[in-house]
């Protein structure tokens, strides 16, 4: 089989696909189907799954689903209004079930319902237009946007795609509720049908105004909507700006006034809240035409949405349309249903009942350690394994808890394993978005390398060529372990998924991953452990003390389910701080820390005003840069992978700040 790949952007990939079999990729799964096939030109977006997405079924409704009893319930933090909480029970909805092909059908025209086979038995094209095919839409979106698909190459939707899109795009402009699996395409599902809308208005040249509005949970997300957004509207005239944590509010507030026409903007909750509370951004928004909530199933705080939703037009005096997407009924998505969505959307569902959210391409292992000291030895393990099994092509990301153990497994990969792996950068929650969006971007281009991160490059960024994925410690809700997998397997590529554990947290295996298969893997963590004392020897103590903090604030979250009580969790912390960080002696914390923690009058808890500071407090842009470049990789050099600069010592260097989450 022969396969050749043309990049036209880091952001909008072009790829030209020659084979003489076509691979249809199911939900990231690849089967070779023994069929001659013409040569096809392919797009994926950012978040676009491959076209053959056909075997998922569409579940299509008037209400919305009953609210369904997540995993994650206990632990959900959102300060929710109690008109939210309290609202009553809906009654479960009737539905049909359909394939995505009689959906699109069903949702066409008289005259376009046809035989939904893609190519004709003798290898030519079908002449008649399959439902999926974005023919279909020559006649019901914009020109302009119809030009920019084919100007992308884009030829076959996918099956959210096609259900989605003719749904969404009648009349009548019903609120939607977007559900399907991991990889499979909702972007171009609900920007098509919010675009063609704006573009169609009678004054969408003249009016300056926000037409659409996109919630997205991280910047990097809404960066990637925005490039995605902004592909789509090449050949239109209108605008696309941004409204994110991490700029400059005056600069945004002037690329949204700037030039004339309807625009969209995607924006982050906290900062939309923000510019609403502005004059000239609240005028924007007076005459919204489509609001879309994506990725629901992401642990928002509701409270944020509440307070939107009053800045915001009335429905009754200004209608809009309103979209919910997610890849999993979580509760919380249900609550941001209710509150968003009309009484009667359309759910538009294409994922099957009990239906893994990762394809099974992606091969899963768990390797677990005796307590939470062995962790990262495990993980400098696992990645010199997994390393020298894959070779000079080895991309990773690797997910863990907390933006300070991003820093510190950042800075300790980058001095243990500088002879044998690529250099490791990391994304700090509140660096400067720029620079955010500079490593990422290095990253996305990069032959090989590693990617220490949080939550927050998890979801929806679309980052081909990654061989692992590896998760170290519990993610923050179940639906996060599968949306970081979820990058190990873009564009039907099948990677490696490996999950480390200590044993006190294998209650998240038992409770949320059974119909997972997980391979075991021994850990190997001698060899590591022995190098890294010499490491958190050079630990500076405000970096210890920070550690200590996030490891009692994020597993204090837990509680419940580890069985302990407040007590075992500072023991547990304590013995992290002595046989993880090198603590010469117990570590203490803050009078304020100690009550908002609710961990006051613990015997074991050594409360202290002192809290230690480093001598010049970095910024994350002085901590990134250099974590890169004292390593000696150069990324983009196809031969630099496993080169290093003569460095003029051996030791360790040291860890003095890091910074703050």
């Amino acid at each position: 089989m022969l396969r050749l790949r043309l990049l036209a952007t880091s952001t909008s990939p072009l790829r030209l696909v020659k084979e003489s079999s076509i691979l249809l990729s199911c939900r990231g799964c690849c089967r070779l189907v023994a069929r001659p096939q013409p040569r096809r030109l392919q797009v994926g977006l950012p978040r676009t799954a491959r076209a053959g997405l056909t075997t998922a079924t569409t579940t299509t409704s008037t209400a919305t689903d009953p609210a369904t009893d997540a995993p994650d319930a206990s632990k959900a933090r959102n300060n929710v209004a109690s008109a939210v909480t309290d609202a009553a029970a809906e009654e479960t909805p009737t539905t049909t079930t359909t394939t995505a092909a009689d959906a699109a059908a069903d949702a066409a025209p008289a005259n376009n319902t046809a035989d939904s086979s893609l190519v004709a038995t003798d290898g030519t094209a079908s002449p008649t237009p399959s439902p999926t095919e974005v023919t279909q839409l020559q006649d019901k979106i914009h020109p302009d946007l119809y030009s920019a698909l084919l100007n992308l190459e884009y030829e076959r939707m996918t099956t959210v795609q096609a259900a989605s899109i003719e749904s969404l795009l009648t009349t009548s402009r019903p609120d939607g509720i977007i559900q399907a699996p991991i990889g499979a395409g909702k972007t171009l599902a609900y920007l098509i049908p919010a675009l063609h809308h704006m573009m169609t208005a009678p004054d969408a040249v003249d009016a300056r105004r926000v037409a659409v509005l996109i919630l997205a949970p991280t910047r990097e997300l809404a960066f990637q909507i925005k490039e995605d957004a902004k592909t789509l509207l090449m050949n239109s005239g209108h605008g696309i700006c941004t409204a994110i944590g991490g700029t400059n509010i005056p600069t945004e507030i002037r690329l949204m006034l700037r030039g004339r026409g309807s625009r969209v903007l995607v924006a982050t909750p906290g900062r939309l809240m923000e510019h609403l509370q502005t004059e000239a951004a609240w005028q924007l928004m007076r005459e919204l035409e489509t609001l879309i909530v994506d990725e629901a199933d992401h642990p928002y705080v509701l409270s944020y949405f509440e307070k939107i939703l009053k800045m915001l037009p009335d429905k009754a005096t200004q209608p809009r349309q309103t979209m919910v997407v997610r890849a999993d009924p979580t509760p919380d998505s249900e609550k941001i249903v209710k509150l968003f969505t009309g009484s009667n959307p359309v759910c538009i569902n294409t994922t099957r009942s009990g239906e893994l959210l990762v394809p099974n391409c992606v091969k899963q292992r768990l390797v677990t350690v005796p307590d939470f000291a062995s962790l990262l030895p495990a993980l400098v393990g696992s990645l010199r394994r997994e390393a020298a099994a894959v070779g000079r092509d080895f991309k990773a990301i690797i997910y863990v808890p907390t933006t300070g153990l991003a820093g510190y497994y950042t800075h300790v990969i980058n001095n243990l394993c500088r002879d044998q792996l690529p250099a490791a950068a990391y994304t700090e929650r509140r660096s400067r978005h720029n620079l955010r969006k500079a490593v990422l971007e290095e990253f996305r281009s990069a032959r090989s390398g590693i990617l220490v991160a949080t939550d927050n490059v998890s979801r929806g960024i679309n980052i081909t060529g990654i061989t692992s994925v590896f998760q170290v410690g519990l993610p923050f809700q179940s639906s996060s372990y599968f949306h970081r997998l979820g990058n190990a397997a873009r564009e039907g590529a099948g990677g490696n998924g490996i999950f480390i554990l200590a044993e006190p947290e294998l209650w998240f295996v038992k409770q949320h991953l059974q119909s997972v298969t997980l391979d075991r893997e021994e850990a190997d963590v001698e060899e590591a452990q022995q190098q890294l004392k010499p490491i958190t020897d050079e630990l500076a103590s405000v970096v210890r003390n920070r550690l200590f903090v996030h490891f009692l604030s994020f597993y204090g979250r837990y509680l419940e389910e580890f069985n302990w009580t407040k007590k075992q969790l500072v023991d547990q912390a304590n013995i992290f701080a002595k046989d993880a960080l090198g603590a010469p002696h117990q570590l203490s914390l803050r009078p304020d820390l100690v009550q908002s923690m609710g961990l006051r009058g613990l015997p074991n808890l050594l409360v202290s005003n002192y809290y230690p500071m480093a001598a010049a407090e970095a910024t994350g842009e002085l901590n990134i840069r250099p974590i890169q470049d004292r390593a000696g990789m150069a990324w983009k050099k196809e031969g630099s992978w496993g080169k290093t600069k003569e460095l003029s010592s051996k030791r360790p260097l040291p860890m003095t700040s890091i910074p703050g989450s």
